[in-house]
């Protein structure tokens, strides 16, 4: 089990990260590569799980929203953003005991699941980090040099 301050502390990594790929990727994006679509696919798909989760975890609708769309890099990065800030305010606004709690969901093939609360916040930052070193990989075997996302780097940083 996870505290609630280390939720956080992950989430902040997480956002961190997520800007670094962005980044990576805007500056790819003036001559892209012919996988250049699959790595802004891949972190839109990252996007769309963080909404899903978030939606799951609030008991909104989550069903028929599609997790790998093909949108334009600014709209991933805008609904980046915008997860971001979300998943910050859900977490900063947790009371002390919410990791504990389970949450009653269906996921995409319809199938009902409980999980508790912190199991779904550490499955959503991995579910992003294994989907970002895809999208490093993408990038170096297109020739470019990505970003450190390593959460020691992340430490360092914010020490």
């Amino acid at each position: 089990m996870i505290t609630l301050a280390y939720a956080r502390h992950l989430w902040a990594y997480t956002a961190w990260a997520h800007v670094r790929v962005f980044q990576a990727l805007e500056s790819v994006a003036t001559s892209p590569s012919p996988r250049f679509g699959q790595m802004v696919g891949l972190m839109s798909h990252v996007v769309r799980a963080e909404e899903v989760w978030l939606a799951r975890i609030r008991q909104e609708p989550s069903s028929g929203r599609p997790l790998w769309p093909e949108d334009p890099l600014p709209s991933v990065r805008e609904r980046a953003e915008a997860s971001q800030a979300a998943w910050t305010a859900f977490l900063d606004s947790a009371a002390p005991h919410a990791l504990t709690e389970t949450v009653a969901y269906t996921n995409t093939r319809g199938h009902p699941f409980t999980s508790v609360l912190s199991d779904i916040v550490v499955h959503v930052a991995h579910h992003g980090t294994h989907h970002r070193g895809q999208v490093l990989t993408l990038l170096r075997a297109d020739g470019h040099t990505p970003p450190a996302l390593d959460y020691i780097y992340y430490t360092r940083r914010s020490a």
